[in-house]
Formats: structure tokens, sequence, C-alpha cells
């Protein structure tokens, strides 16, 4: 019975297993980091990754997008063109951040953030370094691979940023951990995946190609990378630092989580609504929700329960220093929630040829959340700032389904049966941290 509910070998069990293994580590990550080292070394650590990834969604150019879906994406002349503009534009982000340090450090008003971000540099030439093993395997439906090689990736490095934290008590085990996270996923692109080890290479038509896309592309990553990132870029410049390692460690407790939304979503369900909309246009909208529900169910099941629990996981896992990170745990699970309605919607309608509504919900998103954020941190201070996050992709959501209700793309009983699933996984989980609550009391009375 069970074989036939989970194909153990295929690609929905592969990306949850393993996503879960991710957030497993994460876990014990921060569960042991947050008792060697001190909120701070979060909040820097929180910075440089925010500033990292802005450099790379500034400068990004679709070569992960374009390699899945151009009909010459696996012929060899494309693949290695493709290769060798990333590794150019690898090259270009580490000189960035490497002189762009001092002058960063000096703004947020963290001398240490020069070296940190001087050091974390040489990550993007790793990054571009790493073979086109990724897009390829997933545009051939071949990802189990690549996830086993991420989380055995992570395991190691994880391990090597705790040794090194035990000795050192400062930040820079964290960040010497993911320079070796990087290298090893570099290492093993080129070790496991030896039919695309990358060559210099520059095709004309590859070239015209990648420079059509990117006109598409970069737009939308610009917004994406400011309604990620404000947030963190803000934050520190409106409350402390000790704050922002709260901040940070909700964050990262969440971003396994968020991780496997955008996984599942991109990596399976969107590939599965295009092939039935090809197949049949008239079906693909009941196929949508008839067979996706395994998908659908999991997704959503992490998240709804963080909304009910997420305050109690903090307050058994850390100390009390912490314990102001729980509320914040709970906000950003509801905000994940939502984040699954509106990824998995888009994937519908961007299937279906409506490429353009992505570029609009992020237009949304932008104009609800600068004004939000802004607004609620004035007037209501850290509540009001915490609860704009938590519905930032709220009205993006609503675009979405009026779009989907306007051409009849919506089976409105489905989405609430998928409601009314989140709502009792959301009670279940305050059940159980009552629950748990109550035996943690009774515990410590005896």
């Amino acid at each position: 019975m069970i074989k036939h509910l989970v194909n153990f070998k295929g690609e929905l069990f592969t990306a949850a297993a393993t996503s879960a293994g991710v957030a497993v580590v994460r876990l014990f990550s921060s569960v042991i980091l947050t008792r060697l080292l001190y909120p701070e070394a979060f909040g820097l650590m929180t910075i440089v990754a925010s500033i990292a990834f802005i450099v790379e969604m500034v400068s990004d150019v679709g070569i992960v997008g374009l390699t899945i879906r151009h009909a010459k994406g696996d012929e060899p002349q494309f693949f290695h063109t493709w290769w060798s503009v990333r590794f150019v534009r690898s090259l270009f982000n580490a000189g960035l951040m490497f002189l762009l340090a001092p002058y960063l450090a000096e703004w947020y008003g963290q001398p240490d953030l020069t070296l940190v971000l001087r050091i974390f540099s040489i990550s993007f030439v790793l990054m571009g370094l790493e073979s086109m093993s990724i897009p390829l395997s997933i545009r051939r439906r071949q990802t189990q691979k690549m996830h086993y090689i991420e989380l055995g990736c992570l395991v190691l490095s994880t391990c090597f940023s705790i040794i090194w934290s035990y000795f050192s008590r400062d930040y820079f085990g964290i960040l010497y951990g993911t320079l070796l996270n990087q290298l090893l996923m570099t290492t093993a692109s080129y070790v496991l995946y030896t039919d695309s080890r990358a060559q210099f290479r520059f095709h004309r038509e590859a070239l015209r190609e990648q420079f059509h896309f990117a006109r598409y592309v970069m737009p939308s990553s610009m917004i994406t990378l400011v309604v990620s990132q404000f947030d963190k870029l803000l934050f520190l410049k409106l409350f402390d630092l000790q704050l922002m390692g709260l901040y940070g460690l909700a964050v990262n407790i969440l971003t396994p989580v968020d991780a496997l939304i955008t996984r599942l979503s991109r990596n399976m369900l969107y590939p599965r609504c295009a092939e039935n909309f090809r197949d049949d246009e008239s079906t693909f909208v009941e196929k949508y929700y008839t067979q996706s529900w395994k998908l659908h169910a999991l997704v959503l099941a992490v998240p709804a329960l963080l909304c009910g629990a997420g305050a109690f996981v903090v307050h058994v896992l850390y100390d009390s220093r912490y314990a102001q990170a729980g509320l914040m745990v709970q906000l950003f699970a509801m905000r994940s929630v939502i984040h699954v309605f509106s990824s998995t919607a888009e994937d519908l309608l961007v299937a279906s040829g409506m490429l353009r509504v992505q570029l609009a919900g992020n237009v949304i998103r932008l104009l609800w959340l600068v004004p939000a954020v802004l607004l609620g941190s004035h007037y209501f201070g850290l509540p009001g700032f915490l609860a704009a996050m938590m519905l930032e992709m709220a009205p993006t959501l609503a675009y979405y389904l009026r779009t989907l209700s306007a051409r009849g793309m919506v089976i409105w009983r489905y989405e609430g049966v998928r409601l009314l699933y989140t709502l009792g996984l959301v009670a279940v989980g305050a059940l159980s941290a009552w629950v748990g609550g109550e035996l943690l009391a009774a515990l410590r009375a005896s």
C-alpha cells in the first residue's frame, strides 16, 4: 500500500526527503551555533547573505531558466557558451563585492563587515566554476542525484562550521563553512556529472539567445531582489544588531521550508502543468488539482504546523535569549503558507502561456511591501514591521486568484479543501504546542 502512495525513487520523494534532511541539518546547526555564538554574529552573517543575494540578482541573466526551457539546451555548444557567460559574470560579482566592501561596512556602521565581505566574495568565483550539471539535471528530470549531493555537501560544511565555531567562538566558522559548501558543490559537479564538464565557448547563436532571454529575466529579477532583501537591508537601520540576530534566526528556520516550496513548485509542479497544458488544454486545470494533491498536501504541511507551534519550537530548542524569535517564526510561517498558494497559482498561469503575470505579481508585491514596511515600522515599531512582512505576498495572491477566476481556471471546491486542510494543520500545531507546554511545565514542577 505504501509503495502505491509513495515512489521512493521518484523526484517528489527525493525532493521531500532531502529537503527534510536539509531542514534537520540547518535546525541542528542553529541550535548548536546559538549556544556557541552570540546573536550579533548571526546578524552580521544575515547582512552578508543579503548583500550577496543582491549582487547575484542584479547580474542575473537567466542561465538556469534558459537551459531548462530552450530547445537546444542539451547541445554542448549552447550550454558551454552559457557556462562561459556565467563564469564571466561571477568574476564580475566577486570583484564588485570586494571593492564595495568598505563602503557597505561604513553604511551599516559595522567595521568587521569589510573583511567578511571580501572573504565571502570568493564564493562567487567558486560558483562560477561549477559545471552546468544542475540546470541540465533539472531539464532532464533527473534531479534525484543532485538533491542527495546538496544534502551531503551541507552536512560536511555544517560539521566544519560547528567545529570551527567551538574553538573560535566567532562568525568565521559560519563564513568558512559557506565557502566550503560551495567548494564541495563545485567539485561534485565535475566528479559526478562528467558529461557536463565546463568548456570556454562563445557560440554566436547561443549568445544571441542568452541576451534575448535576459531582457525579460532582469526586470523580474530586479524586483525580486528588492522585495526579498528589502526587509533585511532596512532592519538594521531601524532596529539594533541583537534584534537583527533574532530576525535572522527566524528567517533561517523558515529558509528550508521556503526552499522546499520553491523546489517543488519550479522543478515539479510547473513542468507537470506545462505538459498537461500541451496535451489537453480542456483538462489541465482539473489535473492540476487531482494529479498533484500529494504535492499540494506536502508543501503546505510544515508551514501550516509552524503557524501554530513555531513559538513552542523556539522555546524548546533555544535558550531564553532567543525567545522573541518564536513569534517571528509563526508570522513567517504564515507568510510561507501564503507563498504556497501564490506560487502554485503562478505555476498554473504561466504554464497556460500567461508569461506576464509573474512580472505583474512581483510589481504588486513591491508596491505593497515598501510602503507597508515603512509605515508599519514608523507607527507600530517592530510589530508593524513584522505584520507587513507576514502579508508580503497576500496582494499578489489576490491578483493571481482574480486572474484565474476571470479565465475560469479555478475550481473553488478544491481551493476550499486546501484552505480547510491548512487551517486544520494550524490547529494541530497549536494544540501540540499547548500540550507540549503543559508537559514541560509539569516536568519542571516535579
